[in-house]
């Protein structure tokens, strides 16, 4: 006859053990999906917080953050004035990010202290404000909205966008701008729904194609990539990786 402590587990004890593992399963979901939501909350409340100091900057200034172009007489100091034409840097020279008004975008929203933290004359990875998405930056750029759906290199703009995406960082490979992907089509759509017209073509957020890898290759974010069919795209909720890179009308 076995004595007590030579039994196994009883039906009892099983369940109990069982109740414990998915209390902890069900937490960590739990967990992950309350910081994902904080992270999307954050997003937008650093949209808002950038518009607002970019409309402020204009009503002061008469001019756009990074294209002022008479702001050494406010700073002096600065090397660079922009060139007065009411737009950053154009979509088509995304590839070589610093090379336009752009760089100087987040220095003067500081120097007026219309935003929290200092930022310099850009310097690649160091001087665009991180992101609560990882990895990821700001970066301000001009775009016609179609267009930077489509990720087209058409180098014509109309409107002045702060992008979100994530950077290639590989130090062998000279290449630097916020072309890849960094937040899901569900984290995106949700984005857009609550700021604009949940659409990723239109409206005032756009949800564009993210890049992943070297060479790059392009994810998913829509349900279409093309520029003729942007008013009837939507986003691609069955895709669950970082798909995504998001654009903020500023204008």
């Amino acid at each position: 006859m076995k004595n007590k402590e030579d039994s196994g587990f009883t039906l009892v004890e099983l369940a109990i053990v069982l109740v414990i593992i998915g209390f902890i399963v069900g937490g960590i979901v739990a967990g992950r999906s309350l910081i994902e939501s904080a992270r999307i909350t954050a997003v937008m409340q650093d949209i808002i917080q950038w518009r607002t100091a970019h409309k402020a900057f204009e009503l002061q200034y008469d001019g756009i953050p990074g294209d002022l172009d008479n702001a050494s007489e406010y700073w002096p100091g600065l090397t660079h004035n922009g060139n007065g034409d009411g737009m950053l840097i154009t979509l088509g020279a995304l590839l070589v990010p610093g090379s336009d008004d752009d760089r100087y975008y987040f220095q003067h929203l500081s120097l007026a202290g219309l935003v929290e933290g200092s930022y310099g004359e850009f310097v690649a990875g160091q001087e665009e404000p991180a992101s609560p998405v990882p990895a990821a930056i700001y970066w301000g750029i001009s775009s016609v909205r179609e267009e930077f759906f489509a990720a087209n290199t058409v180098s014509r703009a109309n409107v002045n966008m702060l992008s979100l995406g994530r950077q290639y960082t590989d130090p062998d490979i000279s290449f630097h701008s916020s072309l890849y992907a960094a937040i899901t089509p569900k984290d995106a759509y949700t984005i857009d729904k609550k700021l604009d017209d949940s659409m990723p073509g239109m409206g005032n957020v756009i949800g564009a194609v993210g890049l992943f890898g070297w060479p790059p290759v392009p994810r998913s974010c829509a349900t279409t990539n093309n520029i003729n069919n942007a008013t009837t795209a939507k986003y691609n909720l069955s895709e669950f990786r970082d798909a995504c890179r998001m654009g903020f009308v500023l204008d």
